[in-house]
């Protein structure tokens, strides 16, 4: 089945020997914010708006590559209204996991969810809708993220809930047995939070906040983004 990206980001060949391993024919890409013909070898095919006007690419299945972690607000609203796009036209949207990836019985990845390489995923995990994990991530027992969450590269976390559209930067780590309050409790990142660089989690966050430093969290100033699916 032939699969296009809707959007683009500098790992994009990574998330191609993903699709492919997967079966996947990589046909190209789709995105507005791309004036070039190719984009690491692959075909730009034009602007995401052309699936709102023709049904030429409805047979495909598609998958977000746009990235955001936790920095860039334009990335951010970038994917967020691709993600919108294919939700709105109910497009076959699928998920990707690279081959050097490992997963244990009993998970669930959804739909439009990316897997990178080397990440580890344990059992009893559910990884939401279009999140993405990243590069050498290691995702404990009993783990939850939800819709849109982005999980940073050689990040830590077990035992834990990450609400939709939050971020958690890299390096971070879940570390809440250190804490005698938090030792046995499950840990809840909540909605639109952003979880900064090399964080020692150890206690649960807010919705609609950022954790700084390792003990300073403090009211975000992104405007807060809904749950699609």
């Amino acid at each position: 089945m032939k699969l296009i990206f809707v959007g683009h980001r500098w790992a994009l060949p990574r998330m191609i020997q993903s699709a492919e391993h997967m079966g996947y024919d990589v046909m190209g890409i789709l995105d507005k914010h791309l004036n070039e013909k190719t984009y690491k070898g692959i075909p730009v095919l034009g602007s995401e708006d052309e699936l709102t006007t023709s049904t030429k690419y409805h047979n495909c299945v598609f998958h977000v590559a746009n990235h955001w972690d936790g920095s860039d607000t334009g990335a951010r609203i970038h994917r967020y209204e691709k993600i919108k796009l294919l939700e709105d036209l109910k497009l076959n949207v699928v998920h990707l996991i690279h081959p050097t990836a490992t997963t244990c019985d009993d998970h669930v990845i959804g739909r439009g969810a990316y897997i990178d390489d080397k990440v580890h995923i344990s059992k009893d995990c559910v990884i939401g809708p279009y999140s993405t994990v990243a590069t050498g991530s290691i995702i404990g027992h009993d783990t939850v993220t939800y819709f849109n969450s982005q999980i940073g590269p050689v990040v830590m976390l077990t035992l834990c809930d990450i609400g939709h559209n939050s971020s958690i930067g890299a390096y971070s780590r879940i570390m809440h047995w250190k804490n005698r309050l938090y030792r046995h409790k499950r840990l809840i990142i909540g909605s639109n939070t952003r979880i900064f660089t090399d964080i020692n989690m150890m206690m649960s966050v807010p919705d609609n906040h950022d954790q700084l430093t390792n003990d300073k969290i403090l009211p975000t100033r992104e405007e807060p983004l809904n749950e699609l699916c």
